[in-house]
């Protein structure tokens, strides 16, 4: 029972490490074009992501979801999941 107990906590703990801390900004798309698209959000701070869920149109309000730890080289961020008709936020959010 012990051992049961064990294994299930360490599978637990795996999992949670596992899972990448993922986090939202929202915004209007000033700019879209095939490599990515830039994010201003409500505090005029601009965001660059590179394609990976979506091609939103330039003026529209999305949320983006990102993992702040995937960026390429020059600090792109990779977006996750783009959601349109987001709220225009103050800045980036935790989720």
């Amino acid at each position: 029972m012990c051992s049961l107990i064990a294994a299930l906590s360490v599978a637990l703990a795996s999992a949670a490490l596992g899972a990448s801390a993922q986090e939202r900004v929202s915004g209007t798309v000033i700019s879209s074009d095939i490599q990515g698209f830039i994010v201003e959000t409500a505090t005029k701070e601009r965001v660059v992501f590179h394609m990976e869920a979506g091609k939103p149109k330039v003026g529209e309000k999305v949320t983006v979801y990102y993992d702040p730890s995937r960026s390429d080289h020059r600090g792109v961020l990779f977006a996750m999941d783009v959601q349109k008709g987001g709220k225009s936020e103050k800045g980036s959010n935790k989720n």
